[in-house]
């Protein structure tokens, strides 16, 4: 394959050569093939270029699945595997303007950055990029559908976050115009802030901005199974709507911490890898 997925498969099982050997070739025997698309570029890292078909195959669900990118190598006469990784079909809606569009350099692949309403930032690795590539324009506003594929949660109804340095209480309550309380002792009583109900969602590096960190209330919880895999896909509370967290996420079940099963009005917390596509019929604005 000319690129590598492997902590995106770890999304689905680990260790990452069990999830492949998991996977593709279940993905390449039995996936449905898409619309294909030629593409002209520099092929395979030569120095020449050619044009080539791009024919994504894709296994699961109606809403996810596996997605295998398979290209015609006209200089050898045969067809390569070229990409592969968890694809998510159905993801929540979000306005952005394009800002940035990191290409992997590979003709089929690239990470696009983009700004909601409020100039929040958000990355997603886009999955439907050899096919929309050309309409792509920095600074113009586009709908996508993002969803989110957990590298790993846990359940947050009872964490809690501790402060007792007394300098820091007294600017906290000062900043929130507030007389703390003192205790007995005359020290002032620590202040617990609760992760339960917490909305939350920002990205943890810089060389690859798709990987987040969120929180979320669970809105609603469905069950399903991809090649024996169990999964939940949870739709997240609506909480502060300028945080643009997905409105999807995917999680299989031995991603979440200690055995914990998702339900209902729960919250939640964990690291994701975000993903998307342009949502169709392609509206295109200028901001």
């Amino acid at each position: 394959m000319s690129t590598g997925h492997g902590n995106h498969w770890e999304c689905l099982l680990k260790p990452v050569d069990e999830a492949i050997k998991h996977f593709i070739p279940v993905t390449i025997n039995e996936g449905k093939l898409g619309d294909s698309i030629k593409r002209k570029g520099l092929w395979f890292n030569r120095e020449q270029s050619s044009t080539e078909t791009v024919v994504p195959v894709i296994l699961g669900t109606k809403f996810f699945g596996t997605m295998a990118l398979v290209v015609s190598d006209s200089n050898e006469s045969s067809n390569v595997l070229y990409s592969a990784y968890p694809y998510a079909a159905k993801g929540g809606k979000q306005h952005l303007r394009l800002t940035e569009i990191r290409d992997w350099g590979n003709e089929v692949e690239a990470v696009l950055v983009g700004e909601n309403k409020d100039g929040i930032e958000i990355a997603f690795f886009d999955t439907k990029y050899f096919i929309n590539r050309d309409r792509y324009r920095i600074g113009e506003s586009y709908d996508f559908r993002i969803s989110g594929v957990i590298y790993k949660a846990r359940c947050t109804n009872e964490e809690v976050i501790e402060i007792t340095d007394q300098k820091r209480i007294a600017e906290l309550h000062s900043g929130f115009s507030e007389e703390p309380e003192c205790l007995k002792d005359g020290t002032l009583a620590p202040i617990i802030i609760h992760y339960a109900g917490c909305t939350g969602y920002a990205s943890t590096s810089e060389k690859y901005p798709e990987d987040a960190e969120f929180y979320c209330v669970i809105g609603k919880v469905e069950e399903f199974d991809i090649e024996g895999i169990r999964m939940f896909k949870i739709t997240p509370k609506s909480g502060d709507k300028t945080v643009p967290l997905p409105g999807l996420i995917y999680g299989a079940t031995s991603m979440f911490q200690d055995g914990y099963v998702p339900k209902a009005g729960d919250s939640i917390g964990g690291a994701l890898w975000t993903q998307g596509f342009l949502d169709e019929p392609l509206k295109r604005k200028r901001s």
